[in-house]
């Protein structure tokens, strides 16, 4: 998708939390005001950064393409790994990964959410959408 204007991403296990009466997801981000790609965690009021690689040069009407992996662990963790390419315009070379993060959580069990794309207060273009269970 290209970045239009700030914000734009993956929402990983959007769901319900009775505790806290709202919803709360992660959000794999990129943002091109900060020329940033983070992992972060709504938890019903703000985001909570909990990786992220900076100083990128996101260009405003480039296209990029997210993949993340989310893999339950032990002990209650699961492990979230969010990679960022740069769609380019040689055929030879269509894509180069600029920046790759990830994290380890333990409250993101139960796996009940529902995944999807999302820009955060801001325009983002979505060319395709792939979820694959591995």
């Amino acid at each position: 998708f290209p970045v239009t204007i700030d914000h734009g991403g993956v929402v990983l296990n959007y769901r319900a939390n009775a505790e806290i009466v709202t919803d709360e997801y992660y959000f794999v981000e990129i943002n091109r005001k900060e020329s940033a790609f983070a992992i972060k965690k709504f938890n019903g009021a703000f985001f909570v950064e909990v990786a992220s690689a900076k100083e990128l040069g996101i260009a405003l009407n480039g296209w990029y393409r997210i993949k993340t992996e989310v893999t339950p662990g032990t002990a209650g963790k699961t492990r979230i790994d969010a990679y960022l390419y740069i769609v380019n315009d040689e055929p030879e070379n269509p894509i180069t990964l600029i920046a790759y993060i990830n994290c380890e959580v333990s409250d993101f069990a139960p796996y009940t959410g529902k995944v999807g794309l999302c820009s955060n207060r801001s325009e983002a273009l979505f060319s395709f959408f792939v979820m694959e269970e591995i």
